[in-house]
């Protein structure tokens, strides 16, 4: 599983793997939102530029580390 994730990770520049990282941390932690003005500046990156390899992370996180009770995994399901 793992290197599935690293072969998908290796298609995008280290920066918005890097962003993809701590918009994970952050939907993690819940810190809301992930994605904001500060970060965009920061990273001079548009949240749709990362949306895919953060899924890629978020989605591996989940599958390893699954631990939320299942009423909030289906909550969080039906927001995304």
């Amino acid at each position: 599983m793992l290197n599935f994730v690293v072969y998908e990770l290796k298609k995008y520049k280290s920066s918005l793997v890097g962003a993809a990282c701590i918009i994970s941390a952050r939907k993690i932690v819940r810190i809301t939102p992930v994605w904001n003005s500060h970060l965009k500046d920061l990273f001079s990156i548009e949240y749709q530029e990362i949306e895919k390899p953060f899924k890629i992370l978020y989605s591996f996180y989940k599958r390893c580390f699954n631990q939320f009770s299942p009423s909030e995994s289906s909550k969080e399901n039906q927001s995304n």
